[in-house]
């Protein structure tokens, strides 16, 4: 009634030919209230601009000239009750209506009966263009931010008072303000916006690190025990902290979010905001999963927030920001996350090995290796690794995955190259103390200098080979360094191999089976039959969402987006591919009947033979003091118990 005796005040008073903007706030029920509004609205000829999520009233009014409307309808009640809702009217120029104009439209829903509401379903008025649904915030932060002059700003102090419900806390990085709680105090805008606020009923856990302050900030339930998660997190903060031999904080906050269907973390200045589901904390493989979270995050803390590549310091908030050194700033943080789990004893060597050995599978497993560079890579993320395609594994690698690689490569090098003198480790406490603690950003050619000086070695021709370059990682000559060694085993296919060995003592020979080990000098590789693509449903249907350019499919003009009905006139569906390959050998050919833009083809391929094996690191069966040495050193754990004693032969000069 409320929204027919708006519309019928709008067709007797006003001329709003350009219709109307309705927004609505996150009480419950208004979003529904506002797609009723936006309905009636359509119902009278009356154009609805309904936003397509929650936003203030400031934000719908502005809204009213970013569309072009003549006023805006916000459901909302301000200030009022929870358990009350209201509607809002505002004119052309975004102010309230006038109090006589908001008397006529009270008497106009007093006029409404029942059966006067002409409404339009969202689905019919939204066809017939009646009602258009957008986003309302992009327009309006573009606008604020315009009206700052952010350089006049940007070393400012600034405080924030923050107003909230009796009994609610607040965590953040930011300090508090002498003699006032709710009041949090920046020495710059930098600061402010690198300080997320947790504000509301969550609990707290305080800790001490190295006589540090911490706390773990909890919002939401789950399988986690608080105990456990704060002595596990010293553990972690110990280790990363003995690593670089330095804190570039006076305290720490980790704001974690416990809830459904959530995963992630950003890091910040002196704080993290992480997001896990509700069971990440048990079994034991969900756990270190979780953990594997948490040290990535912190590790950044020294490896970006305090170090960083001279593309991204000082940080330009107005425009992309490049640097070809991301593989350091992701990719060696994706290598120390889980390293510093192994040497804080959070996670064991076997656990370790077995997600690097999947590391480095699916990584060789990716022809964009062949094409795309880290440097590349690195330059390349705001216009290709956030924008991935179908085409995106021929053409590109992961400065994530192929970064942490390279770093592992480099690590266990300059291990080498130093008899164990010197490593990472080395490098990067020098850059954070030469650069960070400086103030300043380091470029490609200050991070090759610094490896060159901590090593005594030239590393040019490593980076134009594995950096600016695509060669091929050598990581079974480095790995042999610290006495292990990469072999393949028969691929399993009937569950995950995560689960593997998951409560195996850790000196039961490393949970290898001799059984199961493949015979490198006769080449008893087992093969499977390879088309190169990858489905995934679409109504019932097979949708190609990948050719791979190593496989028969992409020479034999199979695209992205095409509809296969048929494998061998025997309709396929998109789970099924591996299970039917199973059947052939390579060598063989088959028929693919497929849709492309509603014409039916037949393509006809031969299929070619793939390694069906899994990788695994294991140690050597007979190491040198010097590999078993590296070993203790690189993981920060002893050597398996159960393993033979050192030979006295010393390892042969692998050097990439």
């Amino acid at each position: 009634r409320v929204a027919q005796g708006f519309a019928s005040f709008v067709r007797r008073y006003w001329s709003w030919d350009n219709g109307s903007v309705v927004g609505y706030d996150r009480r419950f029920g208004s979003d529904r209230f506002a797609q009723a509004v936006a309905e009636v609205l359509a119902g009278n000829s009356i154009l609805a601009n309904l936003v397509d999520r929650p936003c203030p009233t400031p934000v719908a009014a502005f809204s009213i000239a970013t569309v072009g409307a003549a006023g805006a309808v916000m459901i909302t009640a301000s200030h009022n009750p929870p358990s009350d809702n209201g509607f809002k009217v505002r004119t052309s120029s975004g102010a309230a209506v006038a109090p006589d104009n908001l008397a006529k439209i009270e008497a106009e829903v007093a006029r409404v009966a029942g059966d006067d509401v002409r409404s339009l379903d969202l689905q019919t008025a939204t066809e017939a263009g009646l009602i258009k649904i957008f986003n309302p915030d992009a327009p309006y932060l573009d606008h604020v931010a315009n009206l700052l002059d952010l350089p006049a700003l940007r070393d400012r102090p600034v405080r924030v008072v923050v107003e909230a419900p009796d009994g609610w806390k607040i965590s953040s990085g930011l300090d508090s303000s002498p003699g006032e709680p709710y009041t949090l105090v920046a020495p710059t805008y930098d600061v402010l916006i690198d300080a997320p606020l947790e504000i509301g009923t969550h609990e707290i856990h305080t800790f001490e690190v190295d006589g540090l302050p911490f706390e773990l900030a909890i919002w939401g339930r789950g399988n986690y025990v608080a105990e456990t998660l704060v002595a596990d997190l010293q553990k972690l903060c110990s280790e990363q902290i003995r690593m670089w031999g330095d804190a570039p904080f006076s305290r720490y906050v980790f704001l974690l979010h416990v809830t459904s269907g959530a995963g992630g973390g950003t890091e910040h200045l002196n704080s993290t905001i992480m997001q896990t589901s509700r069971d990440s904390f048990a079994p034991r493989k969900k756990y270190r999963r979780f953990l594997g979270l948490v040290a990535h995050e912190f590790f950044h803390t020294w490896n970006v927030k305090a170090l960083r590549p001279a593309g991204l310091m000082p940080y330009d908030y107005t425009k992309e920001n490049y640097t070809p050194l991301l593989w350091v700033a992701e990719g060696t943080t994706s290598y120390y996350g889980p390293l510093t789990l192994v040497r804080a004893g959070l996670r064991k060597p076997r656990e370790y090995l077995r997600e690097l050995s999947k590391s480095i599978q699916s990584f060789r497993e990716r022809p964009g290796r062949h094409v795309q560079s880290l440097d590349m890579s690195s330059f390349d993320a705001w216009t290709k690794f956030n924008k991935s395609n179908a085409h995106s594994p021929n053409t590109t690698v992961s400065f994530y995955r192929k970064g942490a690689l390279v770093s592992l490569l480099l690590d266990l090098e300059i291990r080498q190259r130093t008899a164990d003198a010197a490593s990472l480790d080395d490098v990067l406490r020098t850059l954070y103390q030469r650069f960070a603690l400086q103030g300043r950003g380091y470029s490609r050619a200050d991070l090759l200098a610094t490896i060159n000086a901590v090593s005594g070695s030239d590393f040019s021709e490593f980076f134009r080979r594995f950096v600016g370059g695509t060669d091929e990682l050598p990581l079974e000559a480095a790995l042999d360094h610290a006495g292990l060694r990469i072999h393949s085993k028969p691929a399993k296919h009937d569950r995950d191999d995560e689960d593997e060995d998951e409560d195996e003592d850790e000196d039961d020979d490393n949970g290898e089976d001799d059984d199961e080990r493949l015979s490198d000098e006769k080449g008893e590789v087992p093969v499977k039959a390879y088309v190169g693509i990858a489905l995934r449903d679409s109504d019932g249907l097979a949708r190609v969402s990948r050719v791979m350019t190593d496989g028969p499919a992409y020479r034999g003009g199979v695209q992205a987006d095409d509809l296969i009905v048929a494998l061998d006139a025997r309709r396929l569906r998109a789970d099924d591919l591996e299970r039917r390959l199973e059947s052939y050998e390579p060598g063989d050919t088959i028929e693919l009947t497929l849709l492309r833009r509603d014409i039916l083809k037949r393509i006809r391929l031969i299929l070619v033979a793939r390694d069906d094996v899994s990788l695994k690191i294991e140690t050597v069966t007979d190491p040198t003091a010097a590999q078993i040495a590296m070993y203790e050193s690189w993981l920060g754990q002893p050597w398996p118990k159960k393993s033979r004693k050192p030979t006295t032969q010393p390892t042969s000069d692998h050097t990439p």
